[in-house]
């Protein structure tokens, strides 16, 4: 039976036939939650997922935060706890949640919309909540995708900065942002942090993201002598489902 993936940006819903990641239909803008929007969400996931015969995946949110720890520090049932160890407060409206990365024998913890993970929690029990962050890590740490030295994902208010040095993980960090060239600043700072020559760079994001920092690090010389990447976020999310 065919698959489709459910994607989440905190702002709209997104459906993808998961065989050929291409759209089931139009992104749904949700800015608030009612009880008209959960009849409207259902209704169209019954006519453009479930009516055409496929099922669930699973549904994949991008977050505004991200915690990696190891498992042999992790407890689980203080998972407030840990994320107010590195955030100075819950968010509002938000639940926070964990998925595993096995590679790495560690968890990542991040915060999730309350009405999100309850709706589909109720609706669709069956089907794996992720999140992007801990999705683009399970894929940057096979060999395939490690081949960059460093992945940068920009979101809408942060962005994921991964780095990798001799083929495995270096860190991984979620940093706010307010304008592009902050995203530039912070990668400089981490490029002399990884301390290798020359490190290659793959960046995610929006297209009016990508050509920003495109201009932006054409007029930096010390980034003239990196190789940089650039996907859209249609090509992250082909990635990661």
């Amino acid at each position: 039976m065919s698959e489709a993936t459910l994607f989440y940006n905190e702002k709209s819903i997104l459906f993808f036939d998961r065989k050929t990641n291409q759209e089931l239909s139009e992104s749904y803008e949700i800015n608030s939650f009612n009880t008209f929007v959960s009849n409207r969400l259902s209704n169209i996931i019954q006519s453009n997922i479930i009516d055409k015969g496929l099922v669930i995946h699973s549904v994949i949110s991008d977050s505004t935060d991200g915690l990696l720890i190891p498992n042999d520090l992790y407890n689980p049932s203080k998972i407030e706890d840990f994320y107010m160890l590195n955030y100075s407060e819950m968010p509002s409206g938000k639940i926070i949640c964990e998925n595993h990365i096995n590679a790495l024998n560690a968890t990542i913890i991040y915060s999730c919309k309350k009405w999100f993970y309850d709706f589909f929690n109720s609706n669709y029990p069956e089907v794996p909540i992720l999140n992007s962050s801990s999705e683009y890590l399970n894929y940057s740490l096979n060999e395939k995708g490690s081949s960059r030295d460093i992945h940068l994902i920009v979101k809408k208010e942060t962005f994921d900065i991964i780095k990798f040095k001799n083929k495995k993980l270096f860190s991984y960090n979620s940093i706010s942002f307010s304008s592009m060239t902050d995203v530039i600043y912070f990668l400089i700072g981490h490029i002399n942090k990884l301390n290798i020559e020359n490190p290659s760079i793959q960046v995610y994001g929006d297209k009016k993201h990508i050509k920003e920092l495109e201009t932006l690090k054409n007029k930096i010389v010390s980034l003239k002598k990196n190789d940089f990447f650039f996907g859209t976020n249609e090509n992250l999310i082909q990635l990661i489902t």
